[in-house]
This record gives C-alpha cells, sequence and structure tokens, in this order.
C-alpha cells in the first residue's frame, strides 16, 4: 500500500506546489504572448513599454498624402485672403481718424495765436505747431487763411522745413460748387493716402483730402461731406 503523504495547506511542501503550478503557467502565457506579437522568444518580463505601443492599420502611414497638403494650403490662402483686405481696411480707417484728431489740434493752437494777437498765423509753425509735421500718410500738412498776408502758405513754409507738394497753387482756396472759399478764415487739410489734391473738392483727387470746412463744423473726409 503506497505511502500517503498528507500536506496542510500553511505548510512549506504546499506553498511550493503552488509557486511551481504558478510559474509553469506563466511561463506559457509568456510564450503564448510572444508568438501573437511576432516577437519570437524576447521576454517581456518587466516594464516593456515596447510592446504598447499602438500599432497602425496595414498599409497606413502617419503622414499627410499630397492631396491632404494642398487642401491645407488652399484653405490657407483663402482665409487670408479675407483677413488681409480687412487689416488693410482697418488700418487706413485708423489714419483717417488720426488725421483728423490732428487737424482739429492744429485749428485749436491757430485760434489761440489769433485770439493773442489779432491775425492769423503765416504758417502753423508760427503759431507753435511742430516744425516737419507729417499726416499719417508721410505728406506735410497743408495750411492756407483765405485772406490777409498767409494766403497761400502751407504748414512748413518757410523756417517749418519742406515745402507742401501735391497741393493747390499760391492763392486757391478750396470750394465747392457755390460755397466759395469753404472757410471764412483759413484752410487746414490732409492731401489723403494718394498725396494729391485740387481746389474743388468735387475733383477727383480731393475725394479722400481730410479738410476743415465751414470755419470748423466739419472736419473729415472730403468723400463724407459731398
Amino acid at each position: 500500500r503506497p505511502r500517503v503523504v498528507r500536506t496542510w495547506p500553511g505548510s512549506y511542501s504546499a506553498w511550493k506546489q503552488r509557486s511551481t503550478n504558478w510559474e509553469r503557467g506563466f511561463a506559457f502565457s509568456r510564450r503564448r504572448h510572444n508568438l501573437r506579437q511576432g516577437e519570437g522568444g524576447r521576454s517581456n518580463v518587466g516594464l516593456n513599454f515596447g510592446s504598447f505601443k499602438e500599432r497602425l492599420p496595414p498599409g497606413d502611414s502617419s503622414g499627410y498624402t499630397l492631396l491632404e497638403v494642398m487642401t491645407a494650403v488652399a484653405l490657407i490662402s483663402i482665409l487670408a485672403g479675407l483677413a488681409i483686405p480687412l487689416y488693410t481696411g482697418y488700418l487706413e480707417k485708423a489714419r483717417i481718424k488720426r488725421a483728423i484728431v490732428e487737424i482739429r489740434y492744429f485749428a485749436k493752437v491757430i485760434d489761440l495765436y489769433q485770439d493773442d494777437t489779432g491775425t492769423l498765423p503765416s504758417t502753423m509753425t508760427l503759431a507753435g505747431v511742430p516744425a516737419n509735421v507729417l499726416d499719417p500718410w508721410g505728406n506735410p500738412y497743408q495750411y492756407r487763411t483765405t485772406s490777409g498776408s498767409g494766403a497761400g502758405n502751407s504748414g512748413q513754409g518757410k523756417g517749418g522745413g519742406p515745402k507742401s507738394s501735391g497741393s493747390s497753387p499760391p492763392g486757391q482756396v478750396r470750394k465747392y460748387k457755390q460755397l466759395n472759399p469753404i472757410n471764412t478764415d483759413y484752410d487746414l487739410f490732409s492731401n489723403g493716402p494718394d498725396g494729391k489734391s485740387v481746389p474743388p473738392l468735387q475733383g477727383k483727387p480731393s475725394h479722400d483730402d481730410i479738410i476743415r470746412l465751414d470755419d470748423g463744423d466739419f472736419v473729415g473726409q472730403v468723400s463724407d461731406y459731398l
């Protein structure tokens, strides 16, 4: 009759038997996993993160196709074509507002000079406007008195830097239809973005001018007054 060796759950023999069975089962599972992954006998024990990398389907690629690149470039071009004109228009409006503010400031300086002396200055520099001041488009502001000795002088005339260019000839004041002249005291204006101007406001080169009109009751772009 064979001898039966009884082992208790807490004995060393029982623990060793369970450990052996667990090791055999783990080794079998590891070999099966390696075969499925196509990695041969390489061990995956431990933190081998390479085996957990996401695998792309067969034939897939992580790059972009030529069609996708061309589509992206076309969309960017369309957005740029819409955004650039809007941005340019915004900048132009900002320049016009700046010119309006500066003309109003110069007019106040000239009016204060007239209040103190009883006469209009022959140049804006004589009234206290800084010399060589330019409009937002890089051209000198134009100043002409409609009566008196100052007729025909620009804001940057004698002693005030470069003379005006592209403006009305000396002695020609601004006018609009029956409103001749448009100011009874003095003309003060910017030639606008194109840098050109003619005495009549209805002339096309004058449409973008920024002017003082009706003795200061209106300051703005000619196209807004017409």
